[in-house]
């Protein structure tokens, strides 16, 4: 029973986070670029010494030339918890791991594929296939984790019986 009730809630958690990606996904140029310059100004103001009392340009110039990076790793970091939750979720189903990863593989990649090809109808946004390789970059490296937790975990509960 709780491991019915464990896979349900990732199976929920995997598709709160692609429906958070296709909201993100979802947003017009403007308003997107208005999220990641948010995000670029706190970044700023926590790394940048004296950031606040910058000139309004200057802000503005350094807000600007992070913005790339910002949507980059946000591209890289979702696309990981989807990998984690997605990878998380096939482990609790009895098939070789193998084929478990596989599958997560297929799902994450085809999702990101999607995902592209949605913001290509979003105003402003365009599909990029550099997009889709951080987004599998992403969620290799999640499902990468995952299954390295899982196969460390029997190995520690080995040692410490010994």
């Amino acid at each position: 029973m709780r491991k019915k009730l464990f896979r349900i809630v990732l199976h929920i958690l995997a598709l709160a986070c692609m429906v958070l990606i296709f909201s993100f996904s979802a947003q017009d140029a403007e308003r997107s670029t208005g999220v990641s310059g948010g995000v670029a100004k706190g970044v700023a103001r926590i790394f940048v010494r004296g950031f606040d009392e910058m000139p309004e340009h200057e802000q503005e110039q350094l807000i600007a030339s992070w913005q790339h990076a910002v949507r980059k790793n946000a591209h890289f970091f979702v696309y990981m918890l989807l990998g984690v939750l997605t990878m998380a979720t096939l482990l609790t189903y009895g098939f070789k791991l193998m084929f478990k990863v596989i599958v997560a593989f297929s799902i994450v990649v085809l999702y990101a594929v999607s995902d592209e090809i949605h913001q290509f109808f979003v105003p402003g946004r365009s599909c990029m296939f550099g997009d889709v390789l951080i987004d599998t970059a992403g969620s290799s490296l999640g499902m990468l984790v995952v299954v390295a937790v899982r196969c460390v975990i029997p190995t520690i509960r080995a040692r410490r019986r010994r």
